[in-house]
C-alpha cells in the first residue's frame, strides 16, 4: 500500500524517522477484526513497554494524531497504540460496552502475542467514557495493565443513568437498567463493582475536574474509595484539577501540568519496575 504526504511540518529537537507508525489487526471474541494504530521507537529491541489508549462511545472515532506527550512518551522508548474497540466511529453495527472491553482486551492480547509489547509493561490511558472503558476492563482482567491513567472517567454508570430526566440517548448508548438484560449486561461492565478483583490491581492515576458536570468529583472520589477498600495494598494517586471542566482546563499552561502529570506517571512506574528487574537480576546471580 502506498503513502502519499499531502502536507508536512517540521518537529524541532527530534527526527521523526526515529519511529514508525503501523496498522494492525487483532480478532475479538466473536471473530470481529479490530484495528490497531501503533506507533514506536525503532531503535529499541522487542518487546517494548506500551501505552494503550481506547474509547469506544457515542460513534467518536479515535484518530491517530501527531502529540506532543505521545512524542515524549517514543523518546523514552515507549510505544503508543490506539485499540479501534466497538462504540466509536471506526466500527459499525450493533455493539455492547461488554463486546468494547472485549475487543480492548483482545487487542492487546495480540500485540503481546506478536511479540511486539512487554506483558509486564502495559500502560492504559483512558478519557471520559474511554475512562470508563479502561476501568470495565482492569475489573475483568485486573492483572492486564500494570498501571492505568484515568482522566475524568465516567465510573458511575448506574448513578448517572438513574438520574431522573437521563435521555433515552444515553440508555442506549449505556445500559437500559430497566430490563433484565439490560441489568445483567451492567452487572457485568460496572467498573464499581470491585468484589472480584481479589489482590490484584493495577497502579492508578485518578485525575478529576473540579467543576465537571460529567464526571463530578465526587463520582470520581467514590470510584477512589471503591479501590481502596477493595485492594487496600492497591496504589493510587488522585488529583483534582481546580476551575476545570470536563474536557480539562482551558489554560494552556494548566493543560500542560495535566498532561506532564500523565506522562511522569508512566515514566516513574516504567523506571521503577525496570529497577526492580535489574535487582532481581543482580540477586539471582
Amino acid at each position: 500500500m502506498r503513502t502519499r504526504v499531502l502536507a508536512a511540518e517540521r518537529i524541532l529537537f527530534t527526527d521523526l524517522k526515529r519511529f514508525h507508525t503501523r496498522r494492525l489487526t487483532a480478532s475479538s471474541t466473536d471473530g470481529l477484526a479490530i484495528s490497531i494504530s501503533l506507533v514506536e521507537p525503532k531503535d529499541r529491541p522487542y518487546p517494548r513497554p506500551c501505552v494503550i489508549m481506547a474509547y469506544g462511545a457515542y460513534g467518536v472515532t479515535c484518530e491517530p494524531e501527531f502529540s506532543v506527550p505521545i512524542l515524549c512518551l517514543l523518546e523514552q522508548g515507549i510505544s503508543f497504540a490506539i485499540v479501534h474497540v466497538r462504540g466509536g466511529g471506526e466500527v459499525f453495527g450493533r455493539w455492547s460496552k461488554n463486546q468494547a472491553v472485549e475487543d480492548l482486551v483482545r487487542g492487546i492480547q495480540e500485540l503481546v502475542s506478536l511479540g511486539i509489547v512487554d506483558s509486564t509493561m502495559i500502560f492504559g490511558w483512558g478519557s471520559s467514557a474511554g475512562g470508563s472503558l479502561f476501568a470495565a476492563t482492569a475489573k475483568r482482567q485486573p492483572g492486564l495493565f500494570t498501571a492505568i491513567a484515568l482522566v475524568a472517567p465516567f465510573s458511575d454508570v448506574a448513578g448517572e443513568l438513574m438520574k431522573p430526566g437521563t435521555p433515552s440517548s444515553e440508555i442506549q448508548e449505556w445500559f437500559d437498567l430497566e430490563t433484565d438484560s439490560g441489568r445483567q449486561q451492567f452487572t457485568l461492565y460496572n467498573p464499581m463493582d470491585l468484589a472480584s478483583v481479589g489482590d490484584t490491581f493495577p497502579d492508578l492515576l485518578l485525575i478529576g475536574y473540579e467543576l465537571d458536570d460529567r464526571a463530578p468529583v465526587e463520582q470520581i472520589v467514590g470510584y477512589y474509595d471503591r479501590v481502596r477498600n477493595a485492594v487496600p495494598a492497591a496504589r493510587i494517586d488522585l488529583r483534582i484539577v481546580p476551575e476545570a471542566g470536563h474536557s480539562g482546563p482551558s489554560d494552556p499552561f494548566e493543560k500542560t501540568r495535566v498532561s506532564a502529570a500523565i506522562l511522569s506517571f508512566f515514566i516513574c512506574n516504567l523506571e521503577s519496575r525496570l529497577s526492580l528487574a535489574q535487582k532481581n537480576l543482580g540477586l539471582s546471580s
